[in-house]
């Protein structure tokens, strides 16, 4: 900024300077700029009359203005902006030109275009029109590919259909051979009242043998006609087996490897072994049995006669007591022969049953208790038998 302000009067020439150096900074062709209300104005200088007043070239137009800050501009730098500002626009210019004739060739020609850019340097490449066509002679064969598929297509089936009607034919031939109808002694059809109904038949009885089966005979002789029999593979070498109402056959049997597990219909079942899982890994919280041999003492062993079948075994609720791991309640049990009042058929509510494998584990911990007491009475026999020979 140079020294001093300015009073600018608007619609007057005269500019009025306070502590302003107007004939050191100012000579007429110079420039004062100030900016006033925000807006620059550029006022040359026609004469300088002392150090704080001079004459405009023209009016000032802009609002009255007193204390205004200026810059003195010597005419030489303004015209070296004037030049510079000149040159900047033509440039401007000149790449506007260049944008407009550049895109009218790009999507006028249709060929290959140059265009040139505003520094002069120039770059070849296909016009739009010359891309346009391009696309559409690839879409057009694209789409000739694409009708000739479809031909292929209506072709193969065509040749489907004619393989369909030659197999109905052959199927008809043989259908010949059959006689198809819907009443009894006649093969059925597909939509025959006997196939659909059977499939959405509830209830009702199947009067005679059910089989689901592969083989020809019967296995070991033991099919009836009131019995379902399932079975896999006519050595028994898959899993299979049968299931017979009549009590003096198997309730259900399972055949596998030659190794059989019979469920009998009086609750009876059989195999060779039944093992439990008892690995230590699956008992990682465990104790050993205390007062073992109180507990087994606790309890008797009976034989009676239950469902009219005379056995042997142990008592559920003295188990209960001492070992109530073993005892579980079964549910409701329908008896099968008369006990004292009840009578059969009679309902006995929550009836309890024992895991009697289980009971092992009290058996050998009593053993072993019973085994420490004869040991410890047989030092003690041997101590007396010492003295009295003394």
């Amino acid at each position: 900024m140079s020294a001093g302000t300015l009073t600018l009067t608007n619609n007057s020439a005269v500019v009025i300077g306070e502590e302003t150096r107007f004939i050191t900074d100012l000579k007429a062709g110079d420039m004062v700029v100030s900016v006033v209300g925000g807006v620059t104005y550029t006022l040359p200088i026609s004469t300088v009359e002392s150090d704080t007043q001079a004459t405009l070239i023209k009016v000032y137009d802009g609002p009255t203005q007193t204390g205004a800050a200026y810059s003195a501009v010597p005419r030489e730098a303004m015209n070296y902006i004037t030049a510079q500002l000149v040159a900047e626009t033509t440039k401007a210019l000149r790449g506007m030109n260049y944008d407009k004739w550049n895109w009218q060739k790009f999507f006028t020609v249709d060929d290959d275009i140059t265009i040139t850019l505003p520094d002069n340097s120039q770059s070849t490449g296909p016009s739009a029109r010359k891309i346009i066509n391009s696309v559409a002679n690839k879409v057009d064969k694209a789409e000739l590919e694409v009708k000739a598929d479809k031909i292929d297509v209506d072709k193969k089936a065509d040749k489907s259909e004619v393989d369909k009607k030659a197999e109905r034919a052959e199927l008809d031939k043989k259908a010949d051979k059959f006689d198809i109808g819907t009443t009894a002694g006649t093969v059925a059809a597909g939509d025959d009242p006997r196939i659909v109904n059977a499939f959405s038949n509830k209830g009702g009885v199947l009067k005679g043998m059910l089989r689901i089966d592969n083989r020809t005979n019967e296995p070991n002789g033991n099919m009836s006609n009131n019995s379902v029999y399932l079975a896999a593979d006519p050595n028994y070498n898959v899993s299979h087996g049968y299931y017979l109402v009549s009590d003096q056959y198997h309730a259900y049997r399972i055949i596998q490897g030659g190794n059989v597990f019979t469920f009998k219909a009086n609750g009876q079942a059989y195999a060779v072994t039944w093992n439990n899982t008892s690995d230590i890994r699956l008992k990682p919280v465990r104790e050993v049995i205390s007062n073992a041999l109180d507990k087994v003492n606790a309890i008797s062993g009976y034989t009676y006669i239950k469902d009219g079948t005379r056995s042997t075994g142990l008592i559920a609720q003295e188990v209960e007591k001492v070992l109530p791991e073993v005892v579980t309640t079964m549910g409701d049990y329908q008896l099968k022969s008369d006990i004292g009042a009840l009578k059969k058929g009679s309902i006995l509510k929550d009836t309890k049953a024992i895991a009697y494998g289980e009971v092992s584990g009290l058996l050998v911990q009593a053993i072993k208790e019973l085994t420490e007491i004869v040991k410890a009475q047989g030092k003690e026999i041997g101590s007396l038998k010492s003295m009295r020979r003394e």
